[in-house]
């Protein structure tokens, strides 16, 4: 087959009819970087859709408690993704949202909830002296429906493995997301595992790195949340994407230690280089 080019795409589109509401997609598909407030195609998700994105203004960072900043009409959007930055004007230091650390109280915590409708920042300690924030969401619409071709870019998300970049020592990176509705549990104040990939799995991928690893689940039936995720408000929670290579597969480890909450509904993205490339 040869090139798909941007009249095919165009002659596609209009094909589908308006129900998608992506008038845009030919324009937009390839710039899968593009950060702005207003919403942009940039991908698509494991179940064919088109994957948006959408930066939102968080202002200034909470002192030790919650915030929640609209971003939707509720049961309209499904986040898949989400990441971003604080900044400290007085001195230029950044931060990576949501951020992680082994002291609980440094730890940040960004969630989507209230039928993904809001974006919840919880901060463990005082950090209001970073007056500047920025989220970038990655999600679908419940409204549309699949799209009939793949886009091919990097935000091109999917079960099946396909080749997204090239590492440091020029090696291709491989892209793969995993989902299954089977994976859930109850995260106690007992470490709990969810095997998420079985080593004969991994095996099979040949992997020689695994670079990078990220996802999200949702979390007490309502609220969705990223992976890893740490935060200490109002009790402790963390969960961890753990990949010991060929022993006992990629898992995710959650520990609680007040009350007890359900996760499931999990997707878990890896990127890799192979041992045979």
């Amino acid at each position: 087959m040869g090139k798909v080019n941007e009249q095919d795409l165009t002659a596609i589109i209009e094909h589908i009819g308006n129900n998608l509401h992506v008038p845009q997609l030919v324009q937009q598909f390839d710039k899968s970087m593009l950060f702005s407030t207003d919403e942009q195609i940039v991908g698509q998700w494991v179940d064919n859709k088109p994957l948006y994105t959408k930066t939102i203004n968080c202002g200034a960072l909470p002192n030790a408690t919650l915030k929640d900043i609209t971003v939707a009409t509720a049961n309209t959007i499904l986040v898949k993704r989400l990441d971003g930055y604080a900044l400290r004007s007085s001195d230029g230091m950044s931060l990576e949202l949501p951020r992680s650390n082994p002291i609980l109280a440094n730890n940040i915590s960004v969630d989507i909830i209230e039928n993904q409708s809001k974006l919840r920042i919880t901060t463990g300690g005082d950090y209001s002296t970073f007056t500047e924030s920025y989220i970038t969401l990655y999600y679908t619409k419940v409204s549309d429906t699949a799209l009939p071709y793949r886009l091919g870019n990097e935000n091109d998300y999917s079960t099946e493995e396909r080749m997204v970049g090239t590492w440091i020592d020029g090696k291709p990176i491989y892209q793969k997301t995993f989902h299954d509705d089977s994976w859930s549990a109850t995260i106690t104040n007992t470490p709990t595992d969810i095997t998420i990939i079985q080593p004969s799995e991994l095996s099979a991928l040949n992997i020689d790195k695994i670079i990078l690893n990220y996802g999200s689940a949702r979390w007490n039936n309502v609220d969705r949340i990223t992976l890893p995720f740490n935060v200490n408000h109002p009790g402790t929670l963390v969960i961890s994407v753990d990949t010991p290579l060929f022993v006992t597969g990629l898992h995710l480890r959650g520990y609680r230690n007040a009350n007890s909450s359900p996760i499931d509904n999990v997707y878990i993205t890896i990127l890799y280089t192979k041992t045979t490339d």
